[in-house]
This record gives C-alpha cells, structure tokens and sequence, in this order.
C-alpha cells in the first residue's frame, strides 16, 4: 500500500465519530413527520427538524444515541397542545449519547423529560439539551434518576419550576459525597426569566429526591415580575420521609456558583433545606425589597409544625451539614450571613460552624460525617430500619477542602457541538 492511501486510510480513522452519522431529515416539524424519522434512525444517527412551527399532542420517547436538531430555536417552534404532558422524553435504557438543540418549546408540561436509572443499573452521562427555547411551560425540564449530563444555552421564559431535577433517592446517598467532580447534572450558561406573565411562585431550579446538581455561569431575571415575589432556587428535604411509604430523600450536595440571581422583590432567595450545599461567587440584586438571600431550614422542624414533633435534637434525617457559603454578594454588598426558617425552631438542628459556614472550606475548622449503616444522619428514622447518624469533629479540615470547582465549560460543550444550530455532517456512514 502506498504511503499516501496510508494516511488517506489513518485521516479517515481519525475523523470524530460524529461525521459517521447519517441524517434524517423530518418532512416537517409535525411530530408525524418527526417520528417518522426517527424510527429510520439508528444509533449516532441527527434527526433534523425543519424551520416551522407545529402543536404536539403526542410524546417522542427516544431510546436511542442520537440527536435531535432543530433549525434554531426562534425557527423550528413546538407548542403543546393542551391535553400533551412530555413532548420529548430521554429514556434509552442504559448510557447513551443523547441529545436535543435548536428547537422553540411553548406551553405545557415536562417539554422535556429525561428518564435516568432509579435503580442504580447505569448512570445517564453523556446527554446534553443546549440552544432551546421555553415559554409558558410548567417544569420545562423534568430530569428524573442518576444523571450526569448537561443543560446549557437555553432560554426560559415564564416557566414555572423551570428545572425540576428528581435523583435516585437512598442511592444517590449511598455514592461518595464529593465536590468538585463531574458526579452531578450540570446547569450552566443558560438565560432565565419572569415576568408578569409568571403567575407561579415556585423557584427556578428545584430540587427532591436525592438530586445533585452544579449550577454555574447562569443568568436569573425576575426584574421583570413587579407583581409577585421571585422565588429562584430550592432543595427540597426528606419530608415524605417520615410519612411511610416511599422514601422521599434530600439532596446529598450541591454546587452553585458564579450565576447571577435579580428580583424586583421577594421575600427570600434561595431556600436550602437539607444536605450539603457550597455557594459562592453569586451575584444577587433586587430593585424593591430582599427579605432574605439564604434562608435554611429543616424538614423536621417543618413537619413538626404541622404535626407531632419526629425528632427534637440534632441531628435530623438528610439535615443542613458541610455546607459553606461564601464570595456572595447582594446589590454588591458582601453576604455575612444566613437566614433560618421562622417561626419554625430550625435553629434546634443548623448552627454555624457545624453545620455550615460563612466561608470556603478551610484547613481548619472540623466537619461532619456519617456514622452507622445508612448515611442521613438520624437515628430515628420512623419507617426504616436503619441506624445511621452524624457526628462533628471539631478539629481537622473543613470538609471538600481543598476544593476546586470542576472543569468549565463542561467538557460535553467542546468542539463543533459548542456552536448553536451548527449544520450536522452528512452523508457519511460506515455500514
């Protein structure tokens, strides 16, 4: 063989494998014509949906590694009809590259639901959802299981619970609790919006179930919404956790840095009510009134307002622990401090300096860990059999120290995927 075939041969072994895939381009937008094509796809294959604008009553459940591509987001449009709940849903089974970009979602719920492992088989790693528009939904993304991928360059616009993010319950506290690695589903680079066409009051991003999350680089506006408080972020605890049945867990860490958050008003920010938390590098302002940026609080205390007390000492099940606050700023003035859920006695379970901290992670300082079967931190945990708890060390490092944040942007944007709307390669595949 001669050497130039030779390095014909190695520079066609060496092209990324995105070139091998075949396009198969919709008819239309209309989800007939969508589905139509992707039935014809195969694994690595684009599904390309034309510039225009079509109302789904019916679900696209993709199984497998493709992409889905629209013509651009302000071209391709799809608006729910008003009976459809999940106009896409990411369901593949086991870890497969999976994509969605370039489409215009309005209206309805769950435009995007993405279906990872509840029961620990696999962890869904390499999905990205990027360059989408939504308007006018309810949960425009519904992210549910053991999920590792990645949304970003996205608009929402008048989304109520933009973001509901759902992990794998006891599993997810059963995986090392790190900071800093690639272990989260990541929400970076997108542009968020209220206005007074929002008419809910739930947060931006939300939390339930076990979730881990990295929140960085985004920008939040609710300047817009002059009739109601804006709320922007929540992680929900494990309130069903004590009510039998199933388990209902909070979230074992989260990371959140480098956004900025602005209001007209509210009467708090961010609500954290369990697990571990770092925030920092945050930028919040608001034009009327903050009551509060960090408010915390404990689903014990909450439950116990409304019902018999469950526990009545530190430390609660999934309670406040290892989190450290830091680098914030609102309306450019330095954040020293948190807010506690009242009249509720939260103050029974979270203390500064045990439990969080108004500063990085320190060479010093001590830090909480879980002792006993089950990782939470109750020893009284009313329908379980488990015996876990947590304890303070008062000397040593802070935990996550030292810590770095992970890799930005995050590797999934790189190369020509990183361009918006950029045109697939076609007409290339190996059979």
């Amino acid at each position: 063989m001669s050497l130039a075939k030779t390095l014909i041969i190695w520079a066609i072994v060496l092209l990324p494998v995105g070139v091998w895939a075949a396009t198969h381009v919709a008819t239309s937008s209309s989800f007939a014509d969508v589905n139509s094509a992707l039935v014809a796809s195969s694994d690595g294959d684009i599904v390309s949906i034309p510039a225009g604008a079509a109302t789904w009553s019916s679900t696209l459940t993709i199984t497998k590694a493709i992409t889905i591509q629209g013509a651009g987001s302000s071209s391709t449009i799809i608006t729910a009809d008003s009976s459809s709940r999940s106009l896409i849903v990411l369901s593949p089974g086991s870890d497969k590259a999976q994509r969605i970009t370039g489409i215009g979602f309005i209206g309805g719920q769950y435009k995007i639901q993405i279906n990872g492992a509840t029961n620990g088989s696999y962890v869904l790693d390499n999905f990205r959802i990027d360059h989408c528009d939504f308007e006018n939904d309810t949960e425009a993304i519904f992210a549910n299981g053991w999920l590792e991928g990645l949304i970003d360059h996205n608009t929402f616009k008048d989304c109520n619970r933009t973001i509901l993010i759902k992990g794998d319950d006891n599993r997810a506290w059963s995986r090392m609790i790190a900071a800093g690695t690639a272990h989260a589903l990541f929400i970076e680079d997108n542009y968020f919006q209220y206005t007074n066409a929002h008419v809910g009051l739930d947060q931006w991003i939300y939390h339930q179930e076990g979730a881990r999350t990295v929140v960085r680089h985004n920008t939040f506006d609710g300047t817009l919404q002059t009739g109601a408080d804006t709320a922007c972020f929540d992680s929900h605890n494990n309130q069903n956790y004590y009510v039998g049945g199933t388990d209902f867990r909070g979230q074992p860490i989260l990371e959140v840095y480098n956004n900025t958050f602005a209001v007209h008003h509210t009467y708090q920010m961010v609500l954290i009510r369990g697990g571990s938390v770092l925030f920092h590098d945050n930028a919040f302002t608001y034009i009327d009134h903050c009551d509060a940026v960090f408010v915390l609080g404990e689903e014990e205390a909450w439950q116990t307002a409304f019902f018999s007390p469950l526990r009545t000492e530190w430390p609660a099940q999934d309670q406040l622990n290892n989190s450290f606050f830091w680098n914030n700023t609102l309306n450019g003035v330095p954040i020293t401090s948190v807010s506690l859920w009242v009249p509720i006695p939260t103050a029974t379970f979270i203390q500064e300096n045990r439990d969080y901290w108004m500063a990085a992670p320190a060479a010093s300082g001590g830090y909480e860990y879980y002792t006993g079967a089950r990782q939470g931190g109750s020893t009284t945990a009313p329908t379980t059999s488990d015996t876990g708890s947590m304890a303070f060390s008062a000397s040593g490092a802070n935990a996550y120290y030292p810590y770095t944040p992970y890799t930005y942007p995050h590797p999934l944007q790189a190369g020509l995927e990183n361009t918006p709307n950029a045109p697939p390669p076609t007409g290339l595949r190996v059979k």
